[in-house]
């Protein structure tokens, strides 16, 4: 934005500098000018030039300082998609392993209780018997 309001800060300027010239134009002697329209019209356009150049590099400049934002900006997305990619592996690990562990508490807890039921129905005959 900057950029833009210098460039048409430049033109107001130059512009600003035509009527001047102008007057410069008709005040050389005859034999060493070209005619008035002639030089106003060669002078806007070298402005227009000047102002094209410059538009010219903003533009570049604006392109430039996009870019390497973006740039960035697409490392950073990819380095966090990357973490997101690891995080939800790790998470898959992790919940395969607490499977798998309550799997194994699941079936020590079965065992466990079929030795005390058996256990029980033994002491249970024993004392009726």
């Amino acid at each position: 934005m900057y950029a833009f309001v210098g460039a048409g800060d430049l033109a107001v300027a130059k512009i600003r500098e035509v009527p001047a010239r102008i007057a410069e134009l008709r005040s050389e002697k005859p034999a060493h000018r070209k005619p008035v329209r002639e030089r106003v019209a060669d002078s806007a356009a070298d402005v227009r030039d000047r102002l094209g150049e410059k538009f010219d590099a903003v533009a570049k400049d604006a392109r430039e300082t996009y870019q390497g934002p973006a740039a960035r900006g697409h490392e950073v997305v990819d380095r966090v998609r990357g973490r997101a990619d690891e995080a939800g592996q790790d998470a898959k690990e992790f919940a395969g392993e607490v499977a798998r562990d309550a799997k194994e508490l699941a079936g020590m807890a079965v065992r466990d209780a079929k030795g005390l039921a058996d256990k029980a129905a033994r002491d249970a005959r024993g004392a009726h018997g």
